[in-house]
């Protein structure tokens, strides 16, 4: 009968280890994977995987991919603005004539890094980047790795932010393309496990989400209309419902229970009939409409 162990080397796809040793370090791999959550047959079971596995959550390892992950973002923080760069590599006359505004409003304060400074930055953080996605996929193996679809989006990231700076060094274009820098923030995302297990639950969440904010934007439009048609032409006119804009406007107000007296009390002043409407959008709207949404995300 086939015991746990033996199910999670065939899971592995390696073989047993021969020696005491490696075996014992096998046994601590599995209990790290265990304590972690992680699965048993995400790394192989050879020496040179259990040594590159070891290293790669050693703790020395961890903090340089935090402080990694930390440096990367930070460089938005003082980096020159691209806008600022000209196509020759030169800052703009309206950046170079007025730095003290630059600094005050586009760099948080901190004195901007020249482009060429910014750059070494930025081309460290990814090369720190891509040593650590190395290292994964050694103790993943080539099979693993290519599965994985958290380490191929991170390689397809890294291969965007790489070209993006090859683009900036080489001849073609000293200005920086607009495709990496948006991108950052998704270096958070896959520097921890726990934020990527939300992240994935957001996108899977995603479908049914859509479809009844689909439901309920087609639902707003509708009150929209309606609220135009029965308070547009009233004497004297109603600003809030004066046209379809600001009847769908006012209409959002009363889904979002923002101000919702000033949308309201005007109408119900000149005709308590209005209430009818009112009661219906709430209950329609605010009561089943957010509550089902509330519902489809805790589900989630």
């Amino acid at each position: 009968m086939p015991t746990r162990s033996t199910s999670l080397l065939s899971a592995s796809s390696g073989a047993a280890p021969a020696d005491e040793a490696t075996r014992i370090r096998l046994a601590c791999a599995y209990i790290a994977d265990a304590s972690h959550g992680w699965r048993p047959e995400c790394h192989g079971v050879d020496v040179r995987s259990l040594t590159a596995f070891e290293l790669f959550h050693s703790r020395p390892v961890q903090a340089l991919r935090y402080l990694n992950v930390l440096a990367y973002m930070a460089i938005a923080l003082c980096e020159t603005p691209g806008w600022c760069i000209t196509a020759k590599g030169t800052l703009a006359a309206e950046c170079a004539a007025d730095s003290g505004s630059l600094e005050a409003h586009h760099t948080f304060g901190f004195t901007p890094l020249s482009p060429l400074a910014g750059g070494a930055l930025e081309a460290c953080c990814v090369l720190l980047f891509v040593l650590q996605l190395g290292l994964k996929a050694r103790f993943m193996g080539r099979h693993r790795f290519a599965r994985s679809a958290p380490a191929v989006l991170q390689l397809l990231l890294l291969t965007v932010a790489a070209a993006d700076l090859a683009v900036w060094c080489s001849s073609v274009s000293w200005r920086r393309t607009p495709l990496s820098r948006p991108l950052r923030p998704l270096f958070i995302v896959f520097a921890h496990r726990k934020l990527l297990s939300t992240f994935y639950a957001v996108v899977r969440m995603l479908p049914a989400v859509l479809e009844l904010l689909l439901l309920i934007s087609g639902l707003l439009a509708f009150s929209a209309l309606i609220s135009f048609v029965l308070f547009g032409p009233w004497e004297p006119p109603l600003a809030a419902f004066a046209s379809y804009g600001s009847s769908f406007y006012s209409s959002f107000l009363l889904l979002t229970t923002t101000n919702f007296p000033d949308v309201a009390l005007r109408p119900y002043r000149s005709s308590r009939a209005t209430v009818l409407y009112f009661v219906v959008f709430q209950l329609t709207l605010v009561f089943v409409g957010l509550a089902l949404m509330l519902a489809l995300l805790y589900r989630a």
